[in-house]
């Protein structure tokens, strides 16, 4: 965990100095807040863990978003604690996995000038392992992948006004096998989750 944490502390900083250093009529560094649901599938059914369950938690972190003036597309990275993973039937089997997500991603978004102009966004992610969890104490140390490739993809109304409030839904999708081992053995796992989040500006 020290090591993960090594890895992305930098980002906050980088994020706000980013938005510090961006002309306001074009950048926004939000608060995100919301539910998260996550799943796991797995392409060995012979070693699943009894029956697999979705596992929801939350999510919660800083949005850095930048538009070019009167301009359809943008950009935007987040850093954003996510609870994901799954649940099982069989005790012990739980893979509860709290993350750090780390995503790239374009956006689109109307430039008319009403309230409520909707928006979208696709990109890649990097997700760090923060812990995981059986129901019976920490995951075993069974070749899981810590750092995990992601996309996402997501729709939204941004609320225009003083606070720059949105509001979202996303999908997360990813890309290589957990490498989950469980009682039964060790299996092909594939992780997504679904978010909806709000927004509010900080600057």
């Amino acid at each position: 965990m020290k090591n993960v944490m090594r890895q992305w502390r930098v980002v906050p900083l980088a994020l706000l100095l980013t938005a510090l250093a961006t002309p306001k009529a074009s950048a926004q560094l939000q608060l995100k807040a919301g539910v998260s649901h996550g799943s796991l599938a797995t392409t060995t059914p012979t070693v699943a863990p009894g029956k697999l369950n979705g596992r929801t938690g939350f999510a919660l972190g800083l949005a850095y978003q930048d538009h070019a003036a009167n301009s359809h597309f943008g950009f935007g990275t987040e850093l954003l604690y996510s609870q994901r993973g799954g649940t099982s039937t069989k005790i012990g089997d739980n893979r509860k996995i709290d993350y750090v997500d780390v995503p790239i991603y374009l956006t689109i978004s109307s430039t008319s000038p009403t309230k409520f102009a909707p928006y979208a966004y696709l990109g890649p992610q990097a997700s760090f392992e923060v812990r995981c969890t059986t129901g019976l104490g920490d995951c075993p140390q069974d070749g899981r992948q810590s750092r995990v490739f992601e996309g996402v993809a997501g729709v939204g109304l941004h609320f225009q006004g003083a606070r720059d409030l949105t509001i979202e839904a996303r999908y997360v999708r990813g890309f290589n096998d957990l490498g989950i081992g469980t009682t039964d053995g060790q299996g092909a796992y594939d992780n997504s989750g679904l978010m909806i989040m709000a927004g509010i500006g900080i600057r």
